[in-house]
């Protein structure tokens, strides 16, 4: 039974709608959880706090949930991820991530400004475990994380190490992301949005390293000390987003939605099999019939 996985969930939440809050009524949710997950065969010893608050009142609306993974591991196989000292396997792990958003909130107009962060790992062949996407659920623009991102990982991971794929997810990054939302009749909304990222842990192969970069000593930027910058651009890139949605006849779902996005030198595009140039536009339309 040694492959056996062993987990324990703790959870709480509390969620107020139109409860009294400093002489007026607002909403306000608050959560947390915890995990703790071991597995003999693997020596995995690892636990995952989230906590997360909702909080709107008097159309002053605030966001954010923090995740963090920390522990040790003998399960993370990757290519190339031996360890120079000790057990071969072994790693510490310790991952973050953060969404935040603070901003003006009615049934007509939402405007708020966005932050995120997932950390990343600019040295996997070491003994520290330090990069993972958020999960690709939590969709950030159209393009740059969806797209862009996505591919550049999955070429360069491969399929051997196909669990570290972004996905889609916001990815060894932090970004800001200011959306605006107005409902101009009922049932109709337009969404627009600008999302602009730099990078936490350029690895030299994914995201490409600076001068700055290798003069961080925080920073390993590869696996070797004679690796050359390949990028100028501080940032990874900008997207600009404009979406229109309706819902027709209380079941009819409908949705056009287009984004263009400028990626820089952060990421060879020509080494991913993507656009050289670094620009990339997308135009989407849906409709669906909700039960």
């Amino acid at each position: 039974n040694a492959d056996d996985v062993t987990e324990h969930v703790a959870l709480a939440i509390y969620k107020g709608e139109n409860i009294p809050l400093f002489g007026s009524v607002g909403d306000l949710t608050l959560g947390a959880y915890g995990i703790n997950r071991n597995q003999a065969e693997t020596a995995s010893d690892v636990y995952i706090w989230d906590v997360y608050a909702n909080f709107l009142y008097k159309k002053l609306y605030m966001e954010g949930e923090l995740v963090n993974i920390r522990g040790s591991s003998r399960a993370i196989a990757l290519p190339g991820s031996i360890n120079a000292d000790g057990d071969p396997l072994l790693k510490d792990v310790d991952i973050w991530g953060y969404v935040a958003r603070v901003g003006y909130k009615t049934s007509d107009l939402t405007a708020y400004f966005e932050t995120g962060y997932a950390s990343g790992d600019d040295a996997v062949a070491d003994s520290n475990f330090t990069g993972r996407a958020l999960h690709p659920d939590y969709n950030v623009g159209l393009l740059l994380y969806d797209q862009v991102l996505a591919v550049a990982s999955a070429n360069s991971w491969g399929d051997s190490a196909a669990a570290l794929w972004s996905g889609g997810g916001v990815y060894n990054s932090r970004y800001i992301n200011p959306i605006i939302r107005i409902a101009p009749i009922a049932n109709w909304e337009i969404i627009a949005g600008f999302v602009n990222i730099w990078p936490d842990r350029p690895d030299g192969s994914i995201i490409q390293c600076t001068e700055d970069d290798l003069a961080n000593p925080e920073l390993s930027c590869g696996s070797s000390p004679s690796d050359k910058a390949n990028a100028t651009a501080k940032s990874i890139g900008w997207e600009a987003d404009l979406a229109v949605k309706a819902r027709l006849h209380n079941h009819i779902l409908f949705s056009i939605e287009s984004g263009y996005a400028k990626a820089t030198d952060r990421i060879k595009l020509e080494n991913v099999n993507l656009n050289p140039e670094g620009t990339f536009f997308t135009l989407q339309t849906r409709m669906a019939y909700e039960f």
